[in-house]
């Protein structure tokens, strides 16, 4: 679902405008291969999308807010900056930065699905990890009786050099 919301501001005689868009759903995930598409199961996705005009002109998008840390920018009043640094950019205040913060949160409206979805992916996330550390500590256990992590047995290194 796609949600947009603008702002407009004016400063030093510019009339600046941000369109915020956040697009939050699911999506099937598939896999190409041989020739066959077979589905994987659903997948959320959430995008969020700031388009900044500057007098009406389009000026530059960008899908992040990045909060500043340069000493001489932050002096200057500049809170975070939407764009690349080396590239076509702005800064904001604070005040600003919070208001963009609170439409993209307004507009991340979550369907029932989307939250279902997302649920079944922090379980397998979840499962995944706790998956690594059982696997861990089997390893930890086999070198701590003495055995070959790689095979299990008391192989010294036999079971590499074949």
């Amino acid at each position: 679902m796609l949600n947009t919301k603008s702002i407009k501001w004016e400063k030093n005689g510019k009339a600046i405008e941000l369109i915020v868009k956040v697009d939050i759903g699911t999506s099937e995930k598939t896999a190409y291969a041989d020739g066959w598409n077979v589905s994987t199961g659903t997948e959320s996705y959430k995008f969020v999308n700031i388009t900044v005009n500057l007098d009406g002109k389009y000026f530059v998008s960008y899908p992040i807010i990045e909060k500043v840390e340069d000493k001489e920018v932050v002096a200057k009043g500049g809170f975070a900056i939407i764009g690349g640094w080396f590239d076509k950019h702005l800064f904001l205040g604070e005040e600003r930065y919070n208001e963009i913060m609170a439409i993209i949160e307004e507009l991340s409206v979550e369907t029932e699905e989307y939250k279902e979805v997302k649920a079944i992916e922090m379980a397998k996330e979840i499962e995944k990890e706790n998956k690594e550390i059982e696997s861990d500590k089997k390893l930890e256990l086999l070198k701590k009786n003495g055995l070959c992590p790689r095979c299990g047995t008391f192989c010294y290194g036999d079971c590499t050099a074949n």
